[in-house]
């Protein structure tokens, strides 16, 4: 009787475990690495950024790429 608890007992830590594994993994955020320069805000891991800048971490002037244009 006690190896039939002590195996329900293993059992059920197991599934705990796995079950909280899972949990962990799937939950955390696509934004933990990013870093949104500017006032950006990262959504799904890709920064959205205000008006005025652009780029990957929002870390580029709009006007900064047209500075030197003739037109």
């Amino acid at each position: 009787m006690k190896s039939c608890i002590r195996t329900f007992f293993y059992s059920v830590l197991v599934v705990v475990a796995a079950l909280s594994a899972v949990t962990f993994t799937s939950c955390r955020s696509k934004c933990t690495a990013i870093a949104c320069a500017h006032g950006g805000v990262c959504v799904e891991g890709t920064c959205n950024c205000p008006s005025g800048y652009q780029g990957p971490q929002c870390d580029t002037i709009t006007r900064a790429k047209y500075a030197g244009a003739t037109g």
